[in-house]
């Protein structure tokens, strides 16, 4: 068996890992409250688990389960496969019995049930087995848990309150990894726009992910003005979120700025897979402070139209005197 060494880990003071949280449905005369507070008073680490796998190989790790309560609790796993849920990198874990093209769950072992005392850890080992005949690229799933008083284990009542960790597996073999940028745009308030007023300025990209596997595009935003002048340099994913296969993700960025005036261009250079495989796209916008423009051109307007009237009332007095002394020499 190999043990897996290079999977991510939290911190010591541990992430609370909340994976997917449904109703609680509450089939017999014990208290609801209670059964929500013993369901949700867990914390999980590590919070994903990343494998690069061979077909026919075994590989370990360990899941450390604290019981935050007051309370013995038994935790029960559950075992499920997970894909893209939208453009947000959202798991979306799959619990109708569909079986994806990149299963995990029949890969996994049973996990007994645990019982861990109040505020204490235990840790959990987790054994993936990869099939001789598995596909290459990525496989997805997600080992949960969910917690229980002893007490309540066979009294009818049903948890779907659950956390996990996230884990991904490539298969090596004929591994596919292609993304592209499916959009580039920048968005004024809620709206997409490519005229501004002022800062901040929202970029967004949607990458897609057309190849067979997990990746993680990262690189630079670099903004420069109508001059050719570096203004900002914004980085992309800087959290190293992954896209699935299939799957397309937003990633954002927001750009502010005290001084800006013209037309300015927008330049991505991201870079991923394992040969460092490179995207790019550019795209303009325009930062034009027409309050302001419009509230100086007004001002220019009256104060031309009170100096024209001032210069005009000044010659009207200068012609008045000049008529009222050329009456005084006739006389």
């Amino acid at each position: 068996m190999i043990l897996l060494t290079h999977m991510k880990r939290v911190s010591a003071k541990t992430l609370l890992a909340l994976i997917v949280i449904i109703s609680i449905t509450i089939n017999h005369a014990y208290s609801a409250k209670a059964a929500t507070d013993n369901a949700q008073g867990l914390q999980i680490s590590p919070v994903l688990v990343d494998i690069l796998a061979d077909p026919g190989k075994t590989y370990s790790f360990k899941i450390s389960i604290l019981n935050v309560t007051t309370g013995d609790l038994l935790f029960k796993p559950i075992i499920n496969d997970f894909q893209s849920k939208n453009d947000s990198g959202e798991p979306d874990i799959i619990l109708d019995g569909t079986v994806p093209s990149t299963t995990l769950k029949g890969w996994i072992s049973p996990i007994p049930d645990i019982t861990v005392k109040a505020k204490k850890s235990v840790e959990v080992n987790v054994s993936i087995t990869v099939p001789l005949n598995a596909e290459p690229g990525g496989h997805y799933g997600v080992v949960r848990f969910s917690g229980i008083a002893p007490a309540l284990d066979k009294s009818g009542v049903s948890l779907a309150a659950s956390a996990g960790p996230l884990v991904l597996v490539r298969v090596s073999g004929a591994v596919k990894e292609s993304l592209v940028v499916k959009d580039f745009y920048t968005v004024r308030g809620k709206n997409r726009s490519v005229w501004f007023e002022s800062s901040p300025v929202t970029f967004v990209e949607k990458i897609t992910n057309t190849g067979n596997t997990h990746l993680k595009p990262v690189g630079n935003l670099v903004i420069t003005n109508m001059f050719g002048d570096t203004t900002a340099s914004l980085k992309i994913n800087d959290e190293k979120g992954n896209v699935l296969p299939s799957g397309t993700r937003n990633f954002e960025q927001i750009l502010q700025s005290k001084r800006m005036f013209g037309r300015y261009t927008a330049k991505l250079a991201l870079a991923y897979g394992s040969t460092g495989q490179a995207l790019t796209g550019t795209i303009t916008f325009w930062v034009i402070p027409y309050k302001i423009i419009i509230l100086s051109l007004a001002t220019l307007i009256i104060l031309f139209m009170a100096i024209k009237n001032l210069i005009r009332m000044y010659n009207r007095a200068v012609i008045k005197k000049a008529l009222g002394e050329t009456k005084k020499k006739t006389k």
